[in-house]
């Protein structure tokens, strides 16, 4: 393939040969008139091929308005204008991969990250690292079956790299080792509606990297943490703030704090040191931002103003200042509009483009002026430059991505296709003035198709795009002493040096090998390797696509062959039958001979471990174990456990699992299980998983379970052996949540209390391990030693981890132990942080009766009123309103809530219905005399 810049073939050019023999030949002296039209309106059509930032085009036809007419004076200084301020470019190398390209990051001298996905259903998502100058790819990321690479911020000194890809259960955001593209650990999903470009940072020296994520799977709360790049470890963490807060747009990291800027205009200044206290410094005036970007020393930021719905949003660059006695860094509110586009910065405009949220697509592109389209734009397949003197770039199919480099562009595309276009140097200022001598015009047209790469055709007035080979081949008619002689007025010697300096380039086909053997050792199930080594045909005479092609075409028949294969046979693929084929034969000599020659990663040691695994036989699994390399940690725990099992020590086969069982397939999308990819662990993982859970649930409490199952499960979890066995937070957890149910029971409260302090004592939050004891004596009617744990716990512990029926609880211990003021007390702080739950406010209600304060207890009801009681609850409701409000001295109120409970239930119109509640007597009265009142 060639570095083409139109897909469709076209005319071919005239040669390096007709071009030089073309260089005697002089126009004439004096035009015709026909000619000088058809210069004017070349000219014309140059002047608007210019507006629209056409300078490729532009360029050539100016060139064939000089030549239709020498004498054109206009054409002459529009064409010495546009070579004086343009900023032409080249093509110099190519990489084809033939999957379509979703993200570039480059770091020069020659670092090259490229992004691919399959479009294909069953296609892989993965991360290839170039070596530019060597033409080589250093490294893989692993393949994951996954649509699409969301992000890709490589770090300023590049030591990793954050990859963000997949979506919904399969989104993962992988910190990476930048050099072997290695997972260092997961970061979580990335928070929605922010730039990963603006929020994912490192420092300088590329040792931290900071991100935002959530506090935990069940907790959306954003928190931002500072990690070791290297380990991936949280060196200092922020406070959680709500979703609801103002959202972060921008945070910058150095090597002692990060800073985060958010759409309100404040600034949080999180240390690295994790014994310094955060800062956080509000704006001094009210300011709205939609997008932002730090710069690298974090003491500007260029924002997108929101400025009201009548008036377009603004770009500005801010000034963070730290002066003393501010609370901490602000950002000046005044900040400073951006004059033109032409004076972006540099560390804004040089960021990478992608189809998939960057700077790109909100802070320099959502500004609301139409007047000024951003500094780059993807038209299809065109890269267009606005706001200065580059020339666009075309690329074979539509563009997919956009890096920048020292005078570099790279451009990715959806044919998989990455080329690197250098930006040529402008010309210089001739020593030899604007009207002195001839003009070379068929020397200066040769240099404009080099430099535009468009061939101008007279007979249809048309262009046709010149591969760069045959740009490369018109300098072979230029020669660095003419450079100054072909426009007066400007020296093209720096721009040929340049030139002449550059060498074209591409990628063979045996650098892209690497791509292709890592997504065919990632598919298990051979099915994506047709269409893969089709992709990689041109390596179909090397003997590694010919044992895949045998491999895929055995495994492609509907009844794939179980024979063994020769012992002899170098084929890596084939020893896997064969290891299938002695373990079929059960003789476990022959079967460890087998695991022992299996090598100690590939797809032979996989299967070998795979059927290990499979079997009753711990001695194979021990001996996969001793000889595997590289073995994936969750593979290597389930062999460990499973050996436990097999040889009858349950508590250890359960203790190596200490915390949950992690997922299968989000392991495998956050881990690197190069060579061991080749076999199917995951119905070994979860039979084992059943076997391990059923286990454990003895230990577990069911609803609806007997007192002497209830009893049975209290008993397991209070055995001294039982931390050996699930663990201490398994136990800790289940022996809180045992507490918490059996403290309904009476029967259980000795038992309640000691799984509660069990749990204590095992690291179990405090709150909820005092609330289970308080319940378990307050159920049993122990209200003096009840009473105390209740207060403890609203006294002494958060407000936040208080729940509304702790106060109720509270409150009736009081009643109880004859405090009703206390009672009320507790009752009033209840309804106070809890004004919108009915079901306190009607417990409320009740215990205020009881202790013969009728005024608070008609408040409180009231309250619940306010806040709705459900139709199971109205009735009971609306009959101690009825009774509050008789007592508290509101018979019109009282008389009002009587009719609707008797429209409610018509029974309690009949005195045998209000004789059979189990109510005091004077409670029991006021009922009365509401009935017979109607």
């Amino acid at each position: 393939m060639t570095l083409s810049a139109c897909e469709k073939q076209r005319p071919t050019p005239p040669s390096a040969a007709a071009v030089g023999a073309a260089f005697d030949s002089q126009a004439p002296a004096t035009p015709s008139p026909l000619a000088r039209q058809l210069a004017a309106a070349r000219l014309e059509v140059a002047n608007t091929r210019l507006e629209n930032h056409a300078q490729d085009e532009a360029l050539a036809l100016l060139v064939a308005a000089c030549q239709a007419d020498p004498t054109c004076t206009a054409a002459f200084t529009q064409l010495r204008e546009l070579l004086a301020e343009t900023v032409w470019n080249i093509p110099v190398t190519a990489f084809h991969h033939q999957l379509p390209v979703e993200q570039l990051a480059f770091v020069a001298p020659a670092s090259l990250w490229v992004s691919l996905a399959e479009a294909a259903p069953d296609g892989c998502n993965t991360t290839v690292l170039w070596d530019t100058e060597a033409l080589k790819i250093d490294s893989v990321l692993f393949p994951a079956r996954v649509a699409t690479t969301h992000s890709l911020v490589v770090a300023q000194n590049p030591r990793s790299l954050v990859i963000e890809r997949g979506g919904g259960e399969s989104a993962v955001t992988l910190l990476c080792a930048a050099d072997t593209l290695r997972p260092i650990c997961d970061l979580g999903p990335m928070p929605p509606n922010l730039t990963p470009q603006s929020v994912v940072v490192t420092s300088a020296n590329g040792l931290l990297i900071a991100h935002p994520g959530r506090v935990s799977a069940s907790d959306p709360q954003q928190v931002w943490r500072i990690r070791d790049a290297a380990t991936g470890e949280v060196v200092n963490s922020s406070a959680a703030s709500a979703e609801a807060t103002s959202r972060p747009l921008a945070a910058q990291l150095d090597s002692r704090r990060l800073r985060v800027l958010h759409a309100d205009g404040s600034v949080l200044e999180l240390p690295v040191s994790p014994v310094e206290p955060a800062r956080h410094s509000p704006t001094a005036i009210p300011l709205v931002l939609s997008h932002a970007q730090f710069s690298p020393d974090g003491t500007r930021v260029f924002a997108l103003v929101d400025q009201g719905p009548s008036q377009p949003p603004c770009q500005r660059i801010y000034q963070i200042t730290d002066a003393p006695g501010n609370p901490g860094p602000q950002i000046d509110a005044a900040g400073s509009n951006i004059p033109d586009r032409a004076h972006l910065p540099g560390w804004l405009v040089n960021l990478p483009w992608s189809r998939q949220d960057t700077v790109w697509s909100g802070l320099l592109r959502d500004h609301g002026n139409p007047d000024e389209p951003p500094p780059i734009r993807i038209q299809g397949n065109d890269l267009r430059f606005a706001g200065s003197h580059r020339v666009p770039i075309h690329s074979q199919s539509p563009i997919t991505a956009v890096a920048f480099g020292p005078n570099l562009a790279l451009i990715g595309s959806a044919n998989g296709s990455v080329v690197m276009h250098r930006f040529l140097p402008l010309p210089a200022a001739s020593p030899y003035p604007p009207a002195a001598g001839p003009i070379d015009i068929t020397r200066l047209s040769v240099l404009a198709e080099i430099l535009s790469g468009l061939h101008f055709i007279e007979a249809t007035s048309s262009f046709l795009s010149l591969t760069a080979k045959q740009r490369f081949e018109l300098l072979e008619n230029l020669h660095a002493q003419q450079a100054a002689t072909l426009l007066p007025g400007l020296d093209f010697t720096t721009t040929l040096t340049g030139l002449k300096a550059l060498a074209l380039r591409e990628a063979p086909a045996a650098a892209i090998q690497p791509l292709w053997d890592r997504l065919i050792r990632a598919d298990a199930s051979a099915r994506t390797w047709p269409r893969l080594l089709q992709l990689a045909r041109p390596l179909a005479d090397t003997r590694w696509h010919q044992d895949l092609t045998e491999e895929a075409t055995r495994r492609g028949a509907p009844q794939a062959s179980t024979q063994a294969a020769p012992s002899a046979d170098p084929s890596p693929w084939l020893a896997p039958l064969r290891i299938r084929h002695t373990f079929e034969q059960g003789d476990g000599a022959a079967i460890l001979r087998e695991i022992q020659a299996a090598g100690d990663h590939g797809p032979a040691a996989a299967t070998a471990l795979e059927l290990a695994l499979d079997s009753d036989t711990p001695e194979w699994i021990e001996a996969s174990l001793s000889s595997a390399s590289g073995l994936p940690r969750l593979l290597r725990t389930l062999a460990l456990s499973r050996i436990a099992w097999l040889q009858h020590r349950r508590a250890d086969a359960i203790s190596l699992w200490p915390d949950d069982f992690p997922s299968f397939e989000q392991t495998r999308l956050t881990e690197d299980w190069d060579g061991w990819e080749q076999a199917d662990f995951a119905p070994c993982y979860q039979a084992h998983l059943l076997v391990l859970k059923r286990e454990l649930a003895a230990y577990e409490l069911t609803a609806g379970a007997s007192a002497p199952q209830r009893a049975a499960v209290a008993q397991r979890l209070l055995d001294p052996a039982a931390r050996s066995i699930i663990g201490r937070r398994r136990l800790a957890e289940n022996a809180l949540s045992t507490a918490l149910a059996l403290a309904a029971f009476p029967e259980h409260s000795a038992a309640t209390c000691q799984l509660a302090g069990l749990a204590r004592a095992l690291g179990a939050q405090p709150v909820p391990c005092l609330r289970a004891e308080a319940l378990a004596l307050t159920r049993l009617g122990d209200y003096p030693n009840a009473h105390p744990r209740w207060v403890t716990l609203l006294t002494e512990h958060p407000a936040a981890t208080h729940l509304s029926n702790d106060y109720a609880e509270a409150a009736y211990t009081a009643f109880e132990i004859t405090e009703p003021a206390q009672a009320i007390e507790i009752l009033g702080t209840g309804i106070q942080r809890f004004p919108n739950d009915s079901a306190f406010a009607l417990r409320a209600g009740w215990i205020a009766l009881l202790t013969n304060n009728a005024p608070r207890a008609y408040q409180f009801l009231l309250a619940g009123l306010r806040a709705g009681y459900p139709a199971d609850k109205r009735e009971n409701a609306t009959l101690l309103l009825a009774v509050a409000a008789a007592q508290a001295g509101f018979p019109e109120e009282a008389a009002t809530h009587f009719e609707n409970l008797v429209e409610l239930a018509p029974l309690w119109a009949q005195a045998a219905t209000i004789d059979a509640l189990e109510w005091p007597d004077h409670l029991k009265a006021s009922l009365r005399e509401l009935a017979q009142s109607q």
